[in-house]
Parts: structure tokens; C-alpha cells; sequence
């Protein structure tokens, strides 16, 4: 899994801009139809500054390392928007005023 994580990198300019956000006490979200593990490993440090993510799980065998189960997330593909709008309905954010989306996948499109 660690030669599989060496492939992703964060943008550029990812950083700095969770960074900022978190300093002005922004929510983040993170809504991918990728792997915890990977994601995890690729923010390192940041995954701590996101305050909710929605992202496939994979469990292992502990002693074997076998993938035993895999856990996909609900908000996948068209279900990004439905993430975003739960969780600024839950915490009170306007999703028309307050709310920003950044995507990089053809799928990362929000109707408005």
C-alpha cells in the first residue's frame, strides 16, 4: 500500500489552502470516492484539519495484510452534493452563501 500511496501527491497549493481555511475557522469536507488509507497517507499532518470526510474504507487482516472487507462510501459520484448539503445543513452554513466546492475530477460538478 505505501508504493501505492508514493504515486499521489496534493496539488499544489493544497497545503497552504487547508491551512488558511482552518486558520479562519473554516469547516472542510472531504468527499471522494477514493481510499481512506491513501488519502490519509497523502495529506499526512491535514487529515486532522478536516472536520468531516466521506471516503471508501478498506480493512486488512491483521496478521495476513489480506484485504477483508471493503467499506465504500455512500456519497460516491452523484452523492458528493448530497455530503455537502447534509453537513452544511448540520451545521447551520448556507449552502448558497457560505459554502465553496473545489474539485478535480470530472464528477466534482455541483448543480447549483
Amino acid at each position: 500500500m505505501d508504493q501505492i500511496c508514493e504515486e499521489f501527491v496534493l496539488a499544489p497549493g493544497a497545503s497552504e489552502l487547508i491551512k488558511e481555511l482552518k486558520k479562519r475557522r473554516i469547516k472542510i469536507i472531504l468527499v471522494s470516492g477514493g481510499v481512506g488509507i491513501i488519502g490519509k497517507k497523502v495529506l499526512g499532518d491535514l487529515w486532522g484539519f478536516i472536520d468531516r470526510w466521506f471516503i471508501n474504507k478498506f480493512y486488512f487482516d491483521d496478521t495476513t495484510g489480506i484485504l477483508k472487507k471493503i467499506e465504500p462510501t455512500r456519497f460516491d459520484f452523484e452523492g458528493k452534493e448530497r455530503a455537502i448539503e447534509r453537513m452544511c445543513l448540520s451545521w447551520d452554513i448556507d449552502i448558497k452563501h457560505e459554502a465553496a466546492f473545489v474539485g478535480d475530477a470530472r464528477n466534482d460538478q455541483l448543480h447549483s
